[in-house]
């Protein structure tokens, strides 16, 4: 099942000249495929896919939507996890999108529904045990070095006891009963900025100094959060456009090196979501891979009950999350969870405030995202569900 661009006419023409190239880059793009025109081993497989293997993907998704279309509010943003987009919606129109990086198949991003109360600019990275055992441990051992190459501290596990304490008096061999903190920089793989919104997952959104990753067509690729192409383009959003946080009070901010938690001005609901079938707002249908494998597990209109994650929805004000001692005038709070993402050291240039002009611009319709590079280009905009007015 696929649709063909205007300008392209089925003949008996066996060559496979430059109309049929074209059509078959329409088809790679609107099933999520880097269109290049090539008759590669996945653009066969989804060319080859039975009529009826569409059908039910579309019912498992219709039903996706059903659940979650009643309750979208006005103003929103959606990440589409199988889409490996961030969509920034506002009376049922795309402001702007970005391309994202989500979980890795056995770390997958989970369907959630919150409010995005609070950025945190220059923010540390509380280092999960998981990855500190697994990852960070064994780099310590082949480089002794590499906790102070990377500004990572040890500080001590246990009660309200956080001193700091030296990797020599630390035996590696033993228990290990230590909790890893790396400090903000351009190493530290949250980037320069990060979103956060209340959920039981420790997931949130972040910049990242590996920028060259979101060249890839498929990014599975992190530890469960969800990793932003042009993070900054949030700021201004969130904070409602107030011209007092402009690009030099941003900057600013970022080069004193200092962790500094702002209230977002505007909260704004958050859905990270499962959709692997949609019609775009031009009409064309869509189709992407279904990266965590739920498609097949999930009932199809034959009268079973169906349950989405996002049934459960968090409800969340600006005044949910803890405030600490006041950083400055309209800045305040505490230090995040600790988060689930990837280690240190992940190759890349680090991430930095946009330049003006690039935050939040209008995309082109039916399109979203920036400018797509070669082999890469912007996801089909989905048409979200009939939207009402409503606070989650």
């Amino acid at each position: 099942m696929g649709a063909f661009p205007p300008y392209y006419s089925i003949s008996n023409d066996v060559i496979y000249d430059r109309g049929l190239a074209e059509g078959v880059k329409f088809f790679q793009k609107h099933y999520g495929l880097t269109p290049d025109g090539v008759l590669g081993e996945q653009t066969l497989k989804e060319l080859n896919t039975p009529p009826v293997d569409r059908i039910q993907k579309l019912q498992v998704n219709l039903q996706r939507w059903q659940h979650i279309a009643e309750r979208l509010p006005s103003r929103f943003i959606l990440v589409n996890v199988p889409d490996f987009h961030l969509f920034v919606y506002e009376n049922n129109s795309v402001l702007f999108s970005m391309k994202a990086i989500v979980g890795k198949s056995d770390l997958p991003t989970p369907e959630i529904a919150s409010t995005i109360t609070r950025i945190v600019f220059n923010p540390p990275w509380n280092i999960p045990n998981s990855i500190a055992q697994n990852d960070i441990i064994p780099k310590i051992e082949e480089n002794p070095n590499y906790l102070t190459e990377n500004n990572i501290r040890i500080l001590k596990n246990g009660g309200d006891d956080l001193s700091e304490v030296s990797p020599d008096e630390v035996d590696w061999g033993a228990d290990f009963n230590y909790h890893f903190k790396q400090d903000p920089g351009p190493q530290n793989p949250l980037g320069l900025v990060k979103f956060e919104f209340y959920n039981t997952e420790d997931v949130y959104l972040h910049d990242t100094p590996a920028k060259s990753l979101f060249d890839k067509n498929e990014r599975a690729l992190s530890h469960g959060c969800v990793r932003l192409e042009r993070a900054f383009a949030l700021v201004p959003y969130l904070m409602n456009d107030d011209p007092e946080w402009d690009e030099d009070k941003i900057n600013g901010i970022i080069n004193s090196g200092e962790t500094t938690f702002v209230k977002a001005a505007r909260p704004t609901p958050i859905y990270i979501s499962y959709f692997t079938a949609w019609v775009d707002d031009s009409g064309f249908l869509n189709f992407r891979p279904d990266v965590y494998e739920r498609d097949e597990f999930e009932p199809s209109f034959s009268g079973s009950s169906y349950y989405s994650p996002l049934d459960s929805v968090v409800k969340t004000t600006s005044t949910d999350i803890p405030e600490g001692t006041p950083i400055s005038p309209g800045i305040s709070g505490s230090p995040g969870s600790k988060g689930i993402e990837g280690s240190p050291g992940t190759q890349g240039t680090p991430g930095s405030p946009p330049s003006k002009g690039t935050e939040g611009s209008p995309m082109t319709p039916g399109m979203s995202g920036s400018p797509p590079s070669p082999g890469n280009p912007a996801s089909p905009t989905p048409v979200p569900p009939k939207a009402v007015s409503q606070p989650l």
